[in-house]
């Protein structure tokens, strides 16, 4: 029978973090709604562990006997050292792979909606329009959205590894999971730095890094 255990020394990082972008174009984690209003949300549990969206929709659809035989099955390919307990870097280490195999699932979702000519490869003009515009590629200065379409378009030159002009699923993945790339750290950084250096003398001093975060409430 499997065990949950813990392992001796345990190194647990944090949560492997991906992009999803909000209203304002603001990236959050990938488990930003794991705790919301109190309540705890079980798909993501699910999600976690299985590494799929779809197949945990699936799970929660299985008969109890179904679900059981899946689990078992599950639970083997954690065990890596075969003792029928998972400790907690072999939790670790599946819960990264799962992340990792979620990543692939929504940029390879997201690269289907901006395909718009179904060549299995995304331009810039088609991105642009899919996330920013309409079916021509437009974008209105009014959105207000300017800073976040010149550093989307950095990230996607960066991911273009080819330097063909446009990007294959595998350079899609860059795009959209950029913090899973040590190749597009440069890039994020430069983006940050550019966002919180208000004064752009380089360097982000304490009242930037605090952002609105830091300012005084209106009396």
């Amino acid at each position: 029978m499997f065990e949950v255990t813990p392992a001796s020394p345990a190194h647990i990082h944090k949560h492997h973090l991906s992009k999803e972008r909000e209203e304002d174009g603001a990236y959050v984690a990938r488990d930003h709604n794991h705790i919301t209003d109190g309540e705890h949300h079980k798909e993501f549990d699910h999600e976690a562990i299985i590494g799929s969206m779809k197949e945990a929709e699936e799970f929660d659809h299985l008969s109890p006997i179904l679900l059981s035989k899946r689990l078992r099955i599950l639970l083997t390919k954690m065990d890596l050292n075969k003792n029928e307990q998972i400790d907690r870097n072999e939790l670790h280490a599946w819960i990264l792979r799962s992340f990792s195999m979620l990543s692939e699932e929504e940029s390879a979702e997201r690269f289907e909606d901006a395909d718009e000519n179904e060549d299995g490869k995304v331009t810039w003009e088609e991105y642009k329009a899919d996330s920013f515009g309409d079916e021509n590629g437009l974008h209105s200065a009014e959105d207000g959205d300017d800073e976040v379409v010149k550093h989307d378009k950095v990230l996607f030159k960066a991911a273009d590894v080819n330097k063909d002009g446009v990007l294959d699923k595998r350079e899609f993945i860059y795009f959209t999971h950029p913090e899973e790339h040590p190749e597009m750290f440069a890039h994020i950084l430069q983006n940050t730095l550019e966002d919180k250096d208000k004064d752009n003398n380089g360097v982000i001093d304490f009242q930037e890094f605090l952002g609105d975060r830091g300012k005084l409430p209106d009396v």
